[in-house]
């Protein structure tokens, strides 16, 4: 039997504080089968009516099976932050899906395509090529094999317009620095201060833009101490990186081509494998099913799977609850609540 327990909070409370836990609005939903999700399906829609776009009070926080998951934070806090890592996605994981006015917060490859150098053309064929192919890659019910063709596809004609565009490496800067449609997920600094206090390395697996998410975590996520335009020690992107010649022009993209249906550590260079080293606890926390894979290649011993899904959740919610999915779904758009309330207590 996998047991279904759905945790209504918002932004400010602690999943795992005792003290607010009485301020929570439990509902329990029984279902037989992995991933037979019907009835906590239905347990749920209408806290996640209001989940298909703009800000919402209420994020709802599915755990799959409690008994597992609380067997697994257990072992995870006898393994301790030294052998603990941390693989997370970039868009609509670090970045929210929605920002306040309701329009979708723009994920790396718009977020270059923002600056002025950018033709019209180009934008039009990238908003065009989004509105064909993203549909696709949330689909509740195609398959991840028939999904594949058409993330490469989409991934190789939106990198070749780009190449076509004279970008240079102040682009990426400037492109992060003035870009005001976009928004970082509430929770995601102390997230990042927090594991970097306790040495916790975080690999970001995307296949957006490696340089656009370095950038933006060096503009963007403010170290403890409050200072910024610095590199993370501890963070590590593994991502399609737009190449420099000795100018800082464009010379090219990084292989292979990463998609939503290939990440994984399998193909890591040796500094992120040594980053890993010893470690083998890890946490995921990823907006789709294709980022379930992220820690593959590494030699893990446990994986705490926290799943955002943000939209069309009645729709999407048996895949990110079923047999190997997530183990825990903050719905909504929420904070990175549930997360943190793991790292605090590393």
């Amino acid at each position: 039997m996998a047991v279904v327990r759905v945790c209504e909070h918002t932004e400010d409370l602690s999943i795992g504080d005792k003290a607010t836990a009485e301020l929570h609005q439990d509902i329990w939903s029984t279902t037989t089968g992995c991933s037979d999700t019907e009835d906590a399906v239905e347990n749920v829609s209408n806290l996640a009516s209001s989940c298909d776009g703009g800000e919402t009070t209420d994020h709802p926080v599915l755990t799959v099976d409690p008994a597992m998951w609380d067997a697994k934070i257990e072992r995870a806090l006898e393994a301790g932050s030294d052998e603990i890592f941390w693989v997370c996605d970039f868009d609509r994981t670090v970045t929210k899906c929605f920002l306040g006015n309701g329009q979708r917060s723009l994920d790396c490859h718009d977020i270059l395509a923002s600056i002025p150098k950018i033709t019209p053309e180009c934008k039009e064929a990238m908003e065009s090529m989004m509105a064909y192919y993203y549909p696709i890659e949330i689909h509740p019910t195609m398959s991840r094999e028939e999904k594949i063709p058409y993330m490469v596809e989409w991934y190789t004609k939106v990198n070749s317009l780009l190449a076509s565009q004279k970008l240079t490496r102040d682009d990426v800067v400037s492109a992060v620095a003035n870009c005001q449609n976009f928004a970082i997920r509430p929770g995601i600094v102390e997230a990042f201060q927090l594991a970097h206090q306790k040495g916790v390395p975080i690999i970001v697996v995307s296949a957006g833009l490696g340089n656009i998410i370095e950038e933006v975590i060096r503009q963007r996520i403010c170290k403890p101490l409050g200072t910024s335009g610095e590199a993370w020690p501890n963070v590590r992107v593994l991502s399609n990186t737009l190449q420099w010649d000795e100018h800082g022009n464009f010379a090219g993209f990084s292989e292979p081509l990463i998609h939503m249906y290939n990440k994984s550590l399998q193909d890591a260079p040796a500094e992120i494998r040594q980053l890993l080293d010893g470690r083998h606890v890890g946490i995921l926390t990823g907006d789709g099913t294709g980022d379930l894979t992220m820690a593959h290649g590494h030699d893990a011993t446990e994986i705490l799977k926290f799943g955002f899904l943000n939209e069309k959740v009645e729709e999407r919610l048996p895949k990110y609850t079923g047999c190997d999915a997530y183990d825990r779904v903050i719905l909504n758009d929420g904070s990175f609540e549930p997360v943190l309330d793991l790292l605090r207590r590393l």
